[in-house]
């Protein structure tokens, strides 16, 4: 976990809050699911299925390999840009994390179902 730790005390200000959120939400309800940084970002897999979290100076990007999921949130986010497996929120929509939340859940859902 130390070096969750240490991606994420690299950023400061919104960058920090966004990606210590998401993390620590992990953290808290999830402690079986252990990250690892994957690409330089803190990513939660369990067999085929992943989840990513990574900030950059503008945006917070949800990223995943799970299509079912990238449907769901192309319907749900109304503010985001979407990539192949990812969704970018401005931090000014944090609004809509509950989105990002719901659909961590729904992946976690189906890893333990693998």
């Amino acid at each position: 976990m130390d070096l969750i730790l240490n991606y994420v005390n690299q950023f400061d200000g919104i960058k920090r809050e966004w990606i210590y959120e998401f993390t620590e939400y992990m953290k808290t309800k999830h402690p079986d699911i252990k990250p690892v940084l994957w690409f330089r970002m803190p990513t939660y897999r369990i067999g085929t299925l992943f989840f990513a979290f990574s900030v950059t100076q503008n945006h917070f990007t949800f990223h995943t390999n799970d299509e079912e999921c990238m449907e769901i949130l192309k319907r749900s986010l109304q503010h985001a840009s979407f990539g192949k497996r990812s969704a970018k929120m401005k931090y000014k929509y944090k609004s809509e994390t509950y989105v990002i939340y719901n659909m961590i859940e729904f992946i976690v859902n189906k890893m333990c179902r693998l």
